[in-house]
């Protein structure tokens, strides 16, 4: 993809014009945090077992995160994704907040059924649960469900964002850094969102793999 090949050199601009200023990626792009808050993601797969799942889990609490976000969507029906969600909460207590990405792999009705459920045992964030293609299928599900739907990390460029925003199809836009071009045009549809009122997730990624000095 075009936005792919794009980015690196966008990047790559932008380190140049840092280095020239003498100041770190995060100041010229305004950020005035010196911390974040993270998420782990890495081996909460849908393909472990119960037990699996919540021992990788825990292995993630233990290593001070607080928010942890589990692979859905492979299971016969809701409250077996339930389950899975149940099985991390019993591991990790209830300091840890659970998010959970289907990976768009539901329809609208599946998403429906099961967005409702998960809200029901607790998640704070539900990723992906339809095509991103789909946006009138994102819209309902935003305007139905309780829980924040999020979405945005397969758009290429700026185009798609606009759409998605402005058809008010997610609660949080998800901007990757690769995918959308680099960080100018991520600034962009982080405007975009603001504009919106819409919150923005991706920022963290150029932050923290970028900032320098």
């Amino acid at each position: 993809m075009v936005c792919i090949a794009m980015a690196p050199l966008d990047i790559a601009l932008w380190d140049a014009a840092g280095k020239i200023a003498n100041q770190p990626l995060y100041r010229m792009l305004g950020g005035y945090r010196d911390r974040v808050r993270t998420y782990s993601s890495d081996t909460l797969w849908y393909s472990l077992s119960l037990d699996g799942l919540a021992q990788s889990a825990k292995a993630h609490a233990s290593a001070g995160f607080n928010m942890l976000k589990l692979r859905l969507g492979h299971e016969a029906n809701p409250q077996a994704e339930v389950d899975r969600v149940h099985a991390v909460r019993q591991a990790v207590g209830a300091g840890v907040e659970i998010m959970v990405d289907p990976t768009e792999s539901w329809n609208e009705s599946q998403a429906m059924a099961s967005g409702r459920a998960l809200q029901e045992a607790g998640i704070v964030w539900l990723e992906d649960p339809v095509n991103h293609q789909n946006i009138a299928g994102l819209a309902h599900l935003s305007q139905a469900l309780d829980v924040p739907i999020t979405a945005g990390e397969r758009l290429f460029g700026v185009e798609p964002f606009v759409r998605t925003l402005e058809a008010r199809a997610v609660n949080i836009a998800i901007i990757d850094l690769a995918r959308v071009g680099g960080i100018t045009p991520w600034m962009k549809v982080a405007a975009l969102a603001e504009a919106k009122g819409v919150p923005s997730s991706g920022q963290l990624l150029a932050i923290s793999f970028l900032g320098w000095g």
